[in-house]
């Protein structure tokens, strides 16, 4: 007897639970399905009704439909889909209606809804005569319930109109939480976590140089943080990142990328930072070539010799003051290939003593000296794109951004 009635009692729990619909591109979902109101009434003109309504999963509203009675003349239209604060989603018109009955009007391009968020779903009609349920979504009269139909939810209350404004949102609650049959089309989106398809890559540079990282994700609606050594980085929230402005403490330094969205999240490998020092040597904190400390920069702001100054002050073994500062080697050009071409052409140069900021111009006795492009590669090579100059001979001069400046001429 108690195993009966223990049967009995789980039929009719299950009887009572709104099983969710399956929403799908081919059978979108709705409220109210092919039910028919009850009645209708007058109404006031021009008016634009609507409903409120949320889903319990994100999708895409691929149409809005109404119930028109017989007396409504209109041969067409014009639905709208709104957020909670008016700010209209997308419109359409209908294209063939029928005497009375559920019309439709759909979409040109789906429109995509989050989950647990209310939506406003009108239509606007200047027919005096409109379907009508006054009470509807209540239990007894001015007592209101909530409909649900899942995933799809109407609030307990849900009517809305826009008085004589056809076109405007329907925010205002109906009289009597009447409900003017508006109804959505809603197809579900299967949301999946995101996928790391190209992990961040380990990076060398030199010092002072920028370092830039980047992953590739599979997945819909990604969000990205990035985070040193553990640390989330303010404001690094794209697929890329790039740290500006390296310095030696940065030399070991781990970056991840954490990935998200609703479905889940995944988090990088590491990318480790190798930062590789300026070719320096040690010289007495008596050195008199020495000008000017910039203790804010951390550099050697000017030097009295040729020398270019950079980088560091620290102690020597001896407890004495110690500048770092970059001598570079002598400045010589060894090779360059190609010897012609065309205007654009890019010029590969090898020699000793290069760096950054070096510069290439190109002249000859009827020519004066015209810079190309430079790309800096290495301290024995760097590339050039000739620049726009008359057929000819050309010299190439490269120079180095020493006090004072370095050059030397390649004699073709």
């Amino acid at each position: 007897m108690k195993l009966r009635l223990f049967f009995i009692l789980c039929q009719l729990l299950w009887a009572s639970v709104a099983l969710p619909q399956n929403c799908t591109t081919a059978t979108p979902c709705s409220l109210f399905g092919t039910t028919a109101p009850a009645g209708s009434a007058g109404a006031g003109a021009q008016d634009e009704r609507g409903m409120h309504f949320t889903s319990d999963t994100a999708g895409t509203i691929v149409g809005i439909k109404f119930y028109k009675v017989t007396g409504d003349t209109a041969a067409t239209h014009k639905v709208n889909l709104w957020d909670n604060s008016c700010v209209k989603l997308g419109s359409a018109y209908t294209t063939t209606e029928t005497a009375s009955g559920w019309q439709t009007a759909t979409f040109a391009t789906p429109v995509p809804i989050s989950s647990n968020t209310t939506y406003i779903a009108s239509y606007g009609t200047s027919s005096l005569i409109t379907p009508i349920n006054r009470y509807f979504f209540t239990s007894s009269a001015g007592t209101p319930t909530p409909t649900n139909t899942p995933p799809l939810h109407a609030p307990a209350v849900n009517g809305t109109i826009a008085f004589d404004a056809i076109g405007q949102c329907a925010n205002a609650t109906a009289y009597q939480f009447t409900n003017y049959w508006v109804d959505v089309l809603f197809v579900s989106t299967t949301l999946a976590p995101p996928a790391i398809t190209m992990q961040p890559q380990s990076i060398s540079v030199t010092v002072g140089n920028s370092a830039a990282f980047a992953v590739t994700a599979s997945g819909q609606n990604l969000t990205y943080q990035w985070s040193k050594n553990g640390t989330a980085i303010a404001g690094a929230t794209l697929p890329n990142y790039m740290q500006k402005r390296t310095s030696q403490s940065d030399n070991g330094a781990s970056f991840t990328v954490a990935i998200s969205n609703a479905a889940g999240s995944v988090t990088s490998t590491p990318a480790i930072l190798t930062v590789t020092p300026i070719e320096t040597t040690a010289i007495d904190a008596g050195f008199t070539s020495v000008s000017t400390w910039n203790a804010a920069l951390g550099a050697l702001m000017s030097c009295s010799t040729s020398i270019a100054c950079t980088a560091a002050i620290g102690m020597n073994t001896s407890g004495a003051l110690v500048f770092t500062i970059t001598i570079p080697t002598s400045l010589s050009i060894s090779s360059v290939s190609p010897g012609s071409g065309p205007v654009g052409t890019v010029i590969t140069i090898t020699g000793t003593g290069f760096m950054q900021g070096a510069t290439v111009t190109f002249s000859n006795a009827s020519t004066a000296a015209t810079p190309g492009i430079v790309t800096f590669i290495s301290s024995t090579q760097l590339t050039v794109v000739s620049p726009q100059l008359p057929a000819g001979t050309y010299n190439e001069t490269l120079c180095i951004p020493t006090t004072p400046q370095t050059c030397v001429t390649h004699t073709e």
